[in-house]
């Protein structure tokens, strides 16, 4: 995903449960935060720095350059952390 750094919208990540998932965290800028889950995406609102206007809780502000997420889902250990790419953001 690209992000100019006025920016702001939702990071999604495809994922087909196989079983109920009611909680999915995601790492990013520093810090496990929460996502929002349905039976085939997860997602997280992101804004780049010089974001400006409303900005609603929970959105993770991202620094200029290239972020790697990761995803687990911590009310089912038996699934291991995931890589969920990155995220650059730009001038």
């Amino acid at each position: 995903m690209i992000l100019n750094r006025a920016g702001r919208e939702f990071a999604h990540w495809a994922y087909v449960a196989d079983v109920t998932i009611t909680s999915v965290e995601v790492y990013l800028a520093g810090a496990w935060r929460t996502a929002t889950v349905t039976a085939t995406d997860i997602s997280v609102l992101v804004s780049g720095p010089d974001t400006t206007g409303f900005v609603p809780d929970g959105t993770v502000t991202l620094p200029l350059g290239v972020t790697r997420a990761l995803v687990r889902f911590p009310d089912n250990p038996e699934l291991p952390v995931r890589d969920g790419g990155t995220i650059t953001v730009t001038d």
